[in-house]
C-alpha cells in the first residue's frame, strides 16, 4: 500500500520544487516536459493537467544572492508554507533532507518519509 492511497484533497493546489542546484537555466524545460507531465501520470491527476502544467513554473524569490544559508532558507521556507510533507529520504542523519524533516517534525506537520528502493 502506497501513502497516496489515503491521500486527501485538501487545497487547490500543489507546490512541487526542483532543487538540483542546476547552474543553467533548464527549469522550463524540466517542468514542462518532464516533472509536471511524469507527475500528472504518476497521481493520475489527467483531469487537471492543463491547470497543473500552466502552474508548475511559478517562481519564489526566498533571497536575492547566494550565501552558505540560502538552502536552509529555502528548505524552511518550503516547511513554513506547507501542511504537509512527503520526503524521499534515505536515513542518513545529516545533510539538508535531514534538517528540513527535523525541522518540519518540529513544527508537529504530519511526514511521510518514502525510503529509496
Amino acid at each position: 500500500m502506497s501513502i497516496f492511497d489515503s491521500f486527501v484533497r485538501k487545497h487547490d493546489y500543489l507546490v512541487c520544487v526542483d532543487s538540483d542546484g542546476c547552474v543553467m537555466d533548464t527549469m522550463n524545460c524540466k517542468h514542462f516536459n518532464c516533472f509536471g507531465p511524469c507527475m500528472v501520470d504518476e497521481w493520475e491527476l489527467h483531469e487537471w493537467r492543463d491547470a497543473i502544467l500552466d502552474r508548475c513554473n511559478l517562481e519564489t524569490m526566498v533571497q536575492h544572492t547566494y550565501d552558505r544559508w540560502c538552502m536552509m532558507r529555502r528548505n524552511r521556507y518550503m516547511v513554513d508554507h506547507a501542511s504537509h510533507i512527503i520526503a524521499l529520504y534515505d536515513g542518513v542523519p545529516k545533510g539538508g533532507t535531514a534538517q528540513t524533516l527535523a525541522y518540519a517534525m518540529k513544527k508537529g506537520l504530519t511526514t511521510d518519509i518514502i525510503p529509496p528502493e
